[in-house]
């Protein structure tokens, strides 16, 4: 078994610690450059709209007003899609001017009844005071 001095030792550990930095590096690098790729993915995905069906649009507008945005996804793991409806912030002064977004899944089998019933739930949220000033909005 051969012996080593402290001094031989010490000189490995520097030598360790350097290249055990560097391998650091490196790992860092790919981490940040594999999170800017996914990142980028996700945008692009996200940046994906699809057209709102003209009939889900006109009941919300109806049961709302149209100051209330609405975004439609559809689902590619069960038939279904993801309505969203956008609340202005005069509508919900609570939100301080963030974005209050009513998501809900539908299945493609419920349709416009479904669009219906998640708008009147939407509504039925609002105090009577923000009610009539939706409804004020109408004309």
């Amino acid at each position: 078994m051969a012996r080593t001095t402290f001094f031989e030792f010490l000189s490995e550990w520097e030598t360790f610690k350097k290249e055990f930095d560097e391998f650091k590096t490196k790992v860092l690098l790919l981490e940040t450059k594999t999170r800017t790729e996914e990142e980028k993915s996700l945008e692009i995905k996200s940046e994906t709209k699809f057209p709102v069906p003209p009939d889900y649009l006109n009941i919300v507008e109806v049961i709302l007003n149209k100051n209330f945005g609405v975004e439609y996804e559809p689902r590619i793991d069960i038939p279904s899609f993801q309505l969203s409806i956008l609340v202005p912030p005069k509508y919900n002064p609570l939100m301080h001017g963030n974005e209050d977004r009513r998501l809900k899944v539908i299945s493609n089998a419920e349709g416009q009844s479904g669009v219906k019933t998640w708008a009147e739930v939407v509504w039925n949220t609002f105090d009577p005071n923000i009610q009539a000033s939706i409804i004020a909005d109408r004309e």
